[in-house]
């Protein structure tokens, strides 16, 4: 399907007019022609955030858009340059140039300047500054709802216009503005970075994720790849190996593992075995050894935390045991200090590998854990789960991180009532979603929720949750199709529910858990 192309000979779109019929497509110039390669994929979604002057709705790309600030009282005035160049400004080490839509668009000049806000666009070692008189809103729209336009001016306003969105059924209308044509601006100042966000990253070289726990007062972490899953701490059985820092062994799945006392084995106070029974905050990180599997036992799973190997940070000996385990500490929120772990190290210390190798040994019968891979049935599929009042999953392959939800919001106005709010992740803006609101579910009690990180077709969201209860490693066999027919409860949640996955429970029972959709989860919040 082609999509329409029209000739506007005037870019500026009042709201008061967006009722208004586009013009006629020339019939000098086929439409196909100018067809977007993107509306074939009528379905997907691009984000963009809202902005107004006047009474005119400006739409940007959130993927240039760096952040929103106020409008600075020192502006530095440039020589020579065009009209609509206001100046520039320092912004943090950072000296941006300042570019007035008003007068690009041939708008009166604005009455004061109190109250503006700058939206800092940037595309490598370019960026720059562009003045609105407001924020408007984060907008999901379908790209079938984009719509391409040919301009027969060749003004500045139309080279940095590309389209218009249309929604509501064409009712609503915001110009789309084309960032890249924003930064070629003739007579703009091409000011490089020290050290351009494009080159930091690639210098960083690969991203990685790591999962941090609590033990005592301490934060610790391992490399998420080493985590085989965490588990609610399920029945602790005392065997032969009961001694030290091993409590006992517990059943996974047909495996018996053995228990470490983690806090005892980092040379902290250790755990009574009579009080883990009674913890539901406690957890279990389940770890693989070159001979066998243990279960750490940790107070409780905090976040999983993207950083960099520039990012850890080596720490000088410690006065405490095992002190070789340790890569070094990782700074989160610029503050709080995590101890990464050393895998390998960690998995050779003697006790830790003799009590997985005689387990092995004791319980050759249960080992199962290699038997039938190969099989679709038997194929591994991992997922964390998280609750919100309702316990959920979600695959981990769409999960990107865990943090602790944030202090500051923008909740910009006439968003979606189950957006919670926009927030900053490192140079990149995140849809924070609120599934209470969404699925009309119960207020929450817990005053530090946390927020997962998922990834829907290219963009980023957040979802806010109380509790991030496990990682679950399991079988193609126990993840079954969710039947919306025959379920029960909440029905607002099942539009949003691929699949069920098993999940221990207690006394060896399985509980189903509902796996949510990311892309699914997306498009219901759009509509909502």
């Amino acid at each position: 399907m082609t999509e329409d192309v029209y000739d506007l000979s005037d870019h500026a779109l009042p709201c008061a007019e967006a009722g208004r019929s586009p013009a006629e497509p020339s019939d000098a110039v086929e439409a196909s022609a100018f067809a977007d390669p993107l509306s074939e994929s009528a379905r997907e979604i691009e984000t963009f955030g809202s902005f107004l002057i006047k009474d005119m709705e400006f739409a940007l790309p959130v993927s240039v858009i760096q952040e929103v600030v106020n409008e600075p009282e020192d502006v530095s005035p440039v020589p020579l340059s065009p009209s609509y160049m206001i100046g520039l400004f320092n912004l943090r080490g950072m000296i941006v140039p300042m570019v007035d839509l008003r007068q690009i668009f041939g708008l009166p000049a604005a009455e004061s300047r109190g109250g503006r806000k700058i939206v800092i666009i940037e595309d490598g070692e370019k960026h720059l500054g562009l003045v609105f008189d407001r924020t408007g809103e984060v907008v999901h729209a379908r790209r079938a709802e984009r719509v391409a336009f040919l301009s027969r001016e060749n003004g500045i306003k139309d080279v940095i216009s590309e389209g218009v969105l249309k929604l509501d059924n064409g009712r609503r209308l915001l110009q789309v503005l084309d960032p890249y044509a924003v930064l070629k601006l003739e007579k703009v100042p091409r000011l490089a970075k020290d050290e351009p966000l494009a080159r930091r990253r690639a210098a960083k070289g690969a991203r990685k994720h790591c999962v941090s726990f609590e033990v005592g007062h301490s934060k610790y972490a391992f490399d998420l790849e080493h985590v085989q899953e965490v588990l609610e701490v399920p029945e602790i059985r005392h065997s032969v190996f009961t001694s030290g820092h091993i409590l006992g062994t517990i059943d996974l799945r047909g495996r018996i593992v053995p228990v470490v006392d983690f806090r005892g084995f980092v040379g902290k106070q250790r755990t009574d075995s009579r009080q883990v029974a009674a913890s539901r905050s406690k957890k279990l990180l389940i770890m693989n050894l070159l001979r066998g599997q243990i279960g750490l036992l940790v107070y409780s799973i905090d976040n999983i935390v993207q950083y960099y190997d520039e990012d850890v940070m080596p720490i000088s000996k410690l006065a405490m045991p095992h002190e070789a385990i340790f890569k070094g500490c990782i700074a989160f929120d610029n503050s709080e200090l995590i101890m990464l772990f050393d895998h390998e190290e960690t998995m050779k210390q003697p006790d830790l590998v003799a009590a997985a190798q005689c387990c092995q040994e004791l319980y050759p019968g249960a080992i199962t854990e290699n038997v039938e891979q190969d099989t679709p049935s038997k194929q591994r599929r991992t997922f964390i789960t998280f609750s919100a009042d309702t316990r959920f999953a979600m695959d981990i392959t769409k999960v990107r991180e865990v943090i602790e939800s944030p202090c500051d919001l923008m909740k910009p106005p006439n968003v979606a009532k189950s957006v919670a709010g926009l927030f900053n992740l490192r140079e990149e803006i995140i849809t924070l979603l609120d599934l209470r609101i969404l699925y009309d579910l119960k207020e929450t009690q817990t005053t530090h929720q946390k927020v997962v990180i998922f990834q829907s077709e290219g963009q980023k969201y957040g979802i806010l949750v109380d509790t991030v209860n496990e990682i679950i490693m399991t079988t193609a066999d126990r993840v079954l199709p969710f039947q919306a027919s025959t379920a029960r409860g909440n029905t607002a949640v099942h539009e949003d529910v691929s699949e069920m996955v098993q999940v221990a429970g207690g006394n060896n029972q399985s509980v189903s858990t509902m796996v949510l959709d990311v892309d699914a989860l997306v498009r219901h919040t759009i509509d909502h």
